[in-house]
């Protein structure tokens, strides 16, 4: 920022929201015009879990010297940090918060999720900083009360309510354990895809398998076990709350065909255990040989034989 903007807005102190919750004005002990702002305030790491999910969020600035008075943020999801800066009266003590916002995909409100306060902030100069710890973010201050970021007072706070996917502002709508997500390798794109509904020869498990599964808490993950089948399967953690599952299809196809199997789990986190059931399709070739894929470019006849074996 030029120094004569600094100038001009004495004797307010413009604090601009920086990496990893640092606060500072304009102007810097060496002198120069300080840093920018554009580095932004890093997120909760936990906010992560609605992105997966795929629910919009966004958030915003409070200064408790214009309560009223919300101070816009731009999410800059590439680097996971919010953008933007207020403006305080020097010599004023002051309190800065900032506030997360998400879309409740069940009511479609949108809904307080979480905020980060630094209270008792003394404006001295045109430059200041603060520092702040993320477990210092807020996800309810009043558990089992209303409160905003606790729409219907139960016992769940609206950040556990969106991820677990009961309805926050509904005091009947309760959360029933984590969620999970499996997916597969896609054979041409090697993307990971949802696995497919129903039977499906060109999209069924052959051989030695792999499935992905994604778990879905805002409280920690305690343990993940196979309930069935009891053979011909095996989990391993491969990230915090992902997995990879392997599965050998020839323990549980003889003969050469194709059918539908049902993988159940059982997950545990601080506060539910519960099951989890994916069901799949997978097949067994006559010649017992790698799953058949689709050749860009090849005429149908081209196809790789073991498919045409159905």
């Amino acid at each position: 920022m030029p120094k004569n903007l600094c100038r001009f807005l004495t004797p307010l102190l413009l604090v601009f929201i920086l990496p990893g919750g640092l606060f500072t004005g304009c102007g810097s002990s060496s002198g120069s015009s300080g840093s920018s702002p554009s580095d932004g305030f890093a997120m909760p790491q936990a906010l992560s879990m609605l992105d997966e999910l795929g629910i919009g969020y966004s958030c915003h600035a409070l200064v408790s010297t214009k309560p009223d008075k919300k101070y816009p943020l731009t999410i800059d999801q590439t680097v996971r940090r919010c953008r933007g800066e207020v403006t305080v009266k020097t010599g004023s003590t002051f309190d800065v918060t900032v506030v997360f916002e998400a879309g409740d995909p069940i009511s479609e409100e949108t809904v307080e999720v979480a905020r980060f306060t630094k209270t008792g902030l003394v404006a001295v100069g045109s430059s200041m900083s603060v520092t702040y710890d993320e477990e210092e973010a807020v996800y309810d201050p009043t558990p089992g009360q209303v409160s905003s970021l606790n729409l219907d007072g139960d016992q769940w706070s609206n950040f556990d309510e969106l991820v677990y996917g009961s309805d926050p502002t509904d005091l009947t709508s309760l959360p029933s354990g984590p969620r999970a997500s499996a997916s597969r390798k896609d054979i041409l794109t090697q993307n990971d895809v949802s696995l497919p509904e129903g039977i499906s020869i060109t999209e069924a498990f052959s051989g030695e398998a792999e499935l992905k599964l994604k778990l879905f808490s805002p409280k920690p993950i305690t343990g993940v076990k196979i309930v069935d089948p009891d053979f011909g399967v095996t989990i391993t953690e491969i990230a915090a709350k992902e997995y990879s599952i392997i599965i050998n299809t020839a323990e549980h196809l003889i003969s050469a065909n194709v059918q539908t199997i049902t993988l159940t789990l059982e997950i545990t986190d601080s506060y539910f255990t519960v099951q989890r059931s994916f069901s799949f399709s997978v097949y067994n070739p006559l010649d017992r040989t790698a799953p058949a894929k689709v050749m860009i470019g090849l005429a149908k006849d081209q196809l790789i034989r073991d498919r045409l074996t159905f």
